[in-house]
């Protein structure tokens, strides 16, 4: 498992910008439970925004993302298992999007108007087209950065 410390970065930065608002809907209101309750709701929306906008299998960042984002409001203990909890949770329904996002696109691109070349293949993995790269004389996929597998029937 490969750690994308740039997402980890914008991450932590989208959740504490969450958290903070959340903080100051809760002054508004003058309730400390409001406040907490969407302190601690951040943790997952920031989750679900990473998983969605991050490419590739981005699950355990928006979990370390909301754990590191939890001390700044102070939140120690249990709290931060469960801050990091709530981040894997939404980045996990935000990687599901993103990935029902990337299949319909691939619906749409194998539409009749829009018949992709007999030879483009598709990254099973995130749906993307592929590189054919002459010198592995295999096909590439950028957006995973890999070479993916693919089954060939006999």
């Amino acid at each position: 498992m490969k750690i994308d410390f740039r997402w980890l970065g914008i991450g932590t930065v989208v959740i504490i910008v969450l958290a903070y608002i959340g903080a100051i809907i809760g002054a508004i209101t003058g309730s400390l439970a409001v406040s907490y309750l969407l302190i601690f709701l951040s943790y997952f929306a920031g989750g679900v925004i990473i998983g969605k906008k991050s490419p590739g299998k981005t699950i355990i960042e928006p979990g370390i993302a909301s754990a590191i984002a939890s001390l700044f409001p102070g939140i120690s203990g249990l709290g931060i298992v469960i801050s990091f909890l709530m981040g894997v949770a939404g980045g996990y329904i935000g990687e599901r999007w993103q990935e029902a996002g990337t299949r319909a696109g691939a619906v749409q691109r194998a539409s009749p108007q829009m018949q992709p070349a007999a030879n483009t293949r598709f990254c099973p993995s995130c749906g993307k087209p592929m590189t054919y790269i002459p010198e592995y004389q295999a096909n590439y996929c950028y957006n995973c950065q890999k070479y993916p597998e693919i089954e060939v029937s006999a």
